[in-house]
């Protein structure tokens, strides 16, 4: 409902009156003024003088609000559902000029913007012509000087400082960048959002956003939740759009286009091979970094790693993501580069060598296949040593209640160099923890 006038009446409050253009009111419901975000609650309604208790479309209305004074009211405000409805300084149109207008619109024209109660100043970008004439029509792609809460298929009016130009229907309230002129594809999109079947609007709405949900597609479509759902489950059946979540459950589902989704799959084989190609003898790729390439937010991106599984483009190995196809393969020099480090390794288990490292790629294989462990940056056990020190200082544990490095060094007959490093990495993975400068089991 947009408003028209508010005001204050002693003994009841803020009161504000306007037109119900779509939706209902019902007094106790909890509304939002928008663009400002403020909340109120339906403390009474009148409508012609009458009270009631609810109202449908298309009647005056005068709301009693609580929780809510008078000076945050501003004329051209839209009283909505909360959260729903937000206010945009950029929108997509068709255009018609009115036949008496002065003169002919200009690309980029400053104008005054009318929309029920709200005015601002915009500037206007012809997108299929230079110049509309006097009762002509064209797409328009309106730029407002202050933001204004909208819906597709809202009327609006364009006007000079004295005359009005030509006036039109919305037809995307929140586009998502400026269009470049005379595009093909930006004008046919426009077309199709204009005249197109809701399955077909709720396609393109898809495509041009990416990944979205229900809700989203139900603003930016101007249908109810329950229709974008209805109309969702056809689609997906038929494979024109691609559901990442249960779409019975609003919060749960984002939804592709088939040529969106298509995108995605696409740049995630090329990311899993471009990290194959780079680090060949990795498992595979932290899921973060794949995340990162794919520009998604982690939910996300979480929904579709499991889409990308069950399809067979993409593997979880040990907390990793790789490529179906992807093998590790060794070359004959890095296989006895492996065979001597091990060897070496092995030949001083509680005192291993630092001064022999191994590439790290190769350093990062032997961890990946299980064969070593490394504490730090530079001491590095095979996987039986730890094991061996480890099953030691439990025992140690168990029998003497607490352990120093003292007691370590003792006990391996090595150095202070390797057995801080064991111990400290012992208490990262919660065998043990530190008190003061003793060790107890956790």
């Amino acid at each position: 409902m947009p408003i028209d006038r508010s005001f204050t009446v002693s003994g009841f409050g803020t009161v504000v009156t306007g037109t119900l253009i779509d939706g209902s009111m019902a007094v106790g419901q909890q509304v939002e003024l928008s663009p400002s975000g403020v909340q109120a609650r339906i403390r009474g309604l009148q409508s012609h003088q009458s009270r009631v208790d609810a109202s449908a479309p298309g009647v005056r209305l005068a709301l009693n609000l609580s929780g809510v004074s008078r000076e945050d009211v501003l004329r051209g405000e839209v009283l909505t559902n909360p959260c729903w409805l937000r206010a945009t300084r950029r929108f997509d149109a068709r255009l018609r000029m009115v036949r008496g207008a002065p003169h002919a619109l200009k690309h980029n024209e400053g104008v005054t913007f009318h929309l029920f109660t709200s005015e601002t100043t915009a500037r206007v970008r012809l997108l299929d012509a230079d110049r509309l004439q006097p009762g002509s029509e064209g797409w328009v792609q309106v730029l407002l000087d202050d933001p204004v809460p909208m819906v597709k298929g809202d009327f609006f009016v364009l006007r000079s400082s004295e005359d009005t130009l030509g006036g039109g229907q919305i037809v995307d309230p929140n586009p998502r960048r400026r269009h470049r002129r005379f595009a093909p594809e930006v004008l046919d999109r426009l077309t199709t959002l204009d005249a197109g079947a809701s399955e077909d609007v709720i396609i393109t709405l898809a495509d041009q956003l990416g990944p979205c949900d229900v809700r989203t597609l139900s603003q930016r479509s101007n249908l109810s939740e329950a229709e974008v759902l209805a109309r969702l489950s056809e689609l997906t059946e038929q494979g024109e759009v691609v559901a990442l979540g249960e779409l019975g459950v609003q919060a749960d589902a984002v939804v592709y286009s088939r040529r969106g989704w298509d995108i995605v799959r696409n740049q995630a084989q090329v990311a899993l091979q471009t990290y194959h190609n780079q680090y060949p003898l990795r498992k595979g790729a932290p899921p973060q970094q794949l995340r990162s390439r794919l520009n998604l937010p982690q939910p996300v991106y979480v929904r579709a790693a499991v889409r990308l599984a069950d399809e067979g483009f993409a593997i979880e190995d040990g907390g990793l993501i790789r490529a179906p196809d992807h093998v590790i393969e060794l070359s004959d020099k890095q296989q006895g580069d492996v065979a001597n480090y091990l060897e070496s390794l092995a030949a001083e288990p509680w005192s291993p060598p630092t001064d022999r490292p191994v590439d790290p790629e190769l350093l990062s294989y032997l961890q990946d296949r299980g064969d070593v462990i490394k504490v730090n940056d530079s001491v590095v056990f095979t996987t039986a040593a730890y094991e061996d020190m480890a099953g030691r200082i439990v025992q140690h544990l168990q029998t003497n209640g607490s352990v120093t490095v003292a007691d370590a060094r003792t006990i391996f007959g090595t150095s202070r160099k390797y057995v801080l490093p064991l111990l400290e990495y012992l208490d990262q993975q919660r065998i043990t923890r530190r008190v003061g400068d003793e060790r107890v089991l956790r």
